[in-house]
């Protein structure tokens, strides 16, 4: 839905006063000049109006200036009509197409196609286009961005490039093996159908660092507690030889999963340490899963797979089993996957330095203090917000619901964490662009107190830390800017990583484990 200008300027206006009096520390650091420039700049881009997209395109780099990891304005949904009708992403600067939302798309290889070009305007042209407009500290960062908004941010692009509105149908071109290509047209948008799922992640056994038996298939990773695979006895490190009656690989079981519809019967036979054994799994709909860390071993590592961070009970018990089981087995090598790890609490990485550092990490969470005046500072900036706010935010009501002391900007020491070896000879920590704020500081801590060495790609963007997030419905476009209630601004810098092995995300754990990437 268009808006004009003054509709626009609205929703920035609230923006630019959240970030003012919400989160004023991060205003203070990127410099009052510089942010006053930026808000007349996004003003005077808002003058022909537009749709949310149109000021998302104005208002994110803004935001992103200021922001600190967790301040950010969401990308809004796909406007009606507007979205190309095609499941896309963007892998090493490239476009791939990996499925049409249509029946009358030409049909494509499992794992997709590259894209060429769509109405004779090149791929890399609409890929640039795009990483133009999204903001960031770095570019991997954009990079993870422009994946979530391609969906609808792609359309409009093809409209700016060939200077006229496109509703359909596209032409493309397409890459396959061989140097050949392939052209299609792709025309109305189909409606969704549900995809069938075995509740599992598995992958071939060449990637699989938790396998212990060779040979071909489908390992598998991880089950979700109480999806169809675990209701059917399927088990991390099972090997799945075929299904149906017909041999399978990693890329081959995930083809039939999708094409089978849900309720289906599954006759899976396996392979469990080498004995054969057969399960009957009823395809379901597909799970989240709740789990936030899985540990797994190797002939010559023991790998801790953390996906997000909670300080529970059962993070702290697992970690204490983690090393005696290593120190039982003889394995000296141990591999911290961060990739894609969003953070989270804080105090599960302190957690996390405490079992793998033999001395006491001073001058890390334990060296900061809360302070009861910043915390007042903030009470005081949020209540002039509700009526913007989200009223059903369980975390807003959690936070205004705290006792004193309970929620506070946190101001301390330097960050200087210090600490002295680890009971592994050997440490790994697995990044990407899609690792962000306390799994860098996991990453960087590891580093200076365990000696621990990078792998992977630089991620997104450094790190701050923050207490919760408050949520601002913007009254025009209705998308949702979050902005983040505390900041450290006491933190000489932030905490910056470039990995010491830079490979591609996807060969990060071939090479931390000595493998020819």
């Amino acid at each position: 839905m268009d808006l004009g200008a003054e509709q626009l300027r609205q929703d920035l206006a609230v923006v630019v006063q959240a970030l003012r009096e919400v989160h004023p520390d991060a205003v203070d650091a990127v410099g009052h000049e510089r942010f006053e420039a930026m808000v007349v700049e996004a003003e005077e881009a808002l003058e022909d109006g537009g749709d949310a997209g149109r000021l998302w395109v104005v208002a994110a780099p803004l935001v992103a200036a200021v922001g600190d990891g967790h301040t950010l304005l969401l990308p809004p949904p796909a406007p009606p009509g507007r979205a190309t009708p095609w499941r896309i992403e963007a892998r090493d600067g490239q476009l791939w197409v990996e499925g049409w939302g249509s029946s009358s798309g030409p049909s494509l290889p499992f794992g997709g196609a590259r894209l060429l070009s769509v109405d004779e305007v090149p791929a890399g042209d609409l890929l640039g286009a795009l990483l133009e407009r999204v903001p960031g500290e770095t570019e991997g960062f954009r990079r993870v961005v422009a994946g979530l908004v391609l969906p609808w941010a792609l359309a409009p692009t093809i409209d700016e490039l060939r200077g006229e509105a496109v509703t359909g149908p596209y032409h493309v071109v397409l890459a396959l093996e061989g140097g050949r290509r392939k052209l299609g047209v792709v025309s109305e948008l189909a409606a969704p159908r549900a995809s069938a799922s075995l509740n599992a992640v598995w992958t071939s056994p060449e990637e699989a660092p938790w396998a212990v038996c060779g040979g071909d298939g489908a390992v598998v990773g991880r089950v979700v507690p109480g999806g169809v695979a675990d209701q059917a006895g399927l088990r991390p490190g099972d090997r799945v030889i075929s299904m149906d009656g017909e041999h399978v690989d990693a890329e081959g079981l995930t083809e039939r999963v999708r094409g089978a519809r849900i309720g289906a019967l599954a006759h899976l036979e396996i392979e469990r340490c080498g004995t054969p054994a057969e399960v009957l799994v009823t395809l379901g709909p597909a799970l989240a899963d709740p789990r936030d860390h899985v540990i797994s071993f190797t002939e010559e590592a023991a790998v801790l797979r953390v996906d997000s961070w909670h300080d529970r009970g059962s993070f702290r018990r697992d970690l204490r089993d983690l090393t005696a089981v290593a120190r039982r087995g003889g394995i000296g090598h141990l591999v911290v996957d961060l990739r894609g790890n969003p953070g989270g609490e804080i105090g599960a990485v302190e957690q996390l330095a405490a079992s793998l550092c033999r001395e006491p990490v001073a001058g890390y969470v334990t060296g900061w203090r809360r302070s009861e005046a910043a915390e007042q500072r903030e009470r005081a900036s949020i209540g002039m917000w509700m009526p913007l706010a989200r009223a059903s935010s369980p975390e807003l009501r959690s936070f205004l619901r705290a006792p004193l002391g309970a929620v506070a900007t946190i101001e301390g020491d330097p960050y200087e964490p210090r600490g002295e070896g680890s009971p592994f000879q050997q440490v790994s920590v697995l990044v990407d662009a899609a690792t962000y704020s306390s799994s860098i500081l996991a990453a960087d801590v590891l580093r200076r107190c365990a000696n621990a060495q990078l792998v992977g790609e630089e991620p997104g963007s450094p790190t701050h830390f923050h207490t919760h997030n408050l949520p601002v419905v913007l009254p025009a476009t209705g998308m949702t800017l979050l902005v983040a209630t505390g900041w450290l601004h006491t933190t000489p810098e932030a905490v910056a990583l470039a990995p010491d092995v830079p490979v591609p995300a996807s060969r990060a754990m071939s090479a931390a484990l000595g493998r020819r990437p």
